[in-house]
């Protein structure tokens, strides 16, 4: 299949509606400029085309004039924004077993990335992958959603007293980096992935 024709589920995208209301915009301002009707997001568990997500973060860039649309997106995400897998970790007994769960069925969550989860001994870990060409603005905005959103679900899985964080990019830190160091127990590099991605260790 045709990379452009590549689907992908519209829910997340959908909560750009959230972030950008806080910058004084809508979604719809976005979808209007894409020529796509207001409501193109409605239809449950309705998908997008690749290009189309292209195109609308490129939009909502521009419109908003900000870098960090990504890393917010990321903040909105909770473990029900999954749909039925996330509902299907919050089952399993363990954290291991929870992101064990996770991998096993992220093609459902996000299916333009693959999931690697590593246990071991002293440390789990999460790698994000992209298995589909994108441009770097889509790859940035990816990876840094997956990110925070991946950061918030093991928090939560965890509860209280979490331990400390490590996120690893495969981009150059952002404009932004700033907001990346005022999260506490986490520490970030950028740049120091071989491959397109980003992982998280804990």
């Amino acid at each position: 299949m045709p990379t452009d024709d590549f689907p992908v589920p519209a829910r997340y995208y959908q909560r750009l509606d959230d972030v950008l209301a806080h910058h004084g915009f809508r979604l719809r301002d976005a979808l209007a400029q894409m020529s796509l009707p207001t409501d193109a997001f409605d239809a449950p568990d309705c998908n997008l085309r690749y290009s189309q997500v292209e195109r609308l973060i490129a939009v909502v860039e521009r419109i908003s004039g900000r870098s960090d649309l990504g890393f917010e997106l990321g903040h909105f995400l909770t473990l029900s924004s999954h749909s039925i897998v996330g509902f299907g970790m919050l089952a399993n007994p363990t954290v291991d077993d929870a992101l064990r769960f996770l991998a096993r069925y992220f093609r459902l969550v996000m299916p333009s990335f693959q999931l690697r989860y590593v246990s071991k001994p002293d440390r789990g870990e999460l790698h994000f992958r992209p298995i589909i060409a994108m441009s770097h603005r889509s790859l940035a905005f990816h990876l840094e959603a997956i990110a925070m959103a991946a950061l918030r679900d093991v928090k939560d899985l965890i509860g209280s007293d979490p331990p400390p964080l490590r996120v690893e990019f495969s981009i150059e830190e952002p404009r932004h980096g700033e907001r990346y160091r005022a999260i506490t127990d986490l520490r970030c590099f950028f740049g120091v992935l071989r491959e397109p991605g980003v992982s998280l260790i804990f």
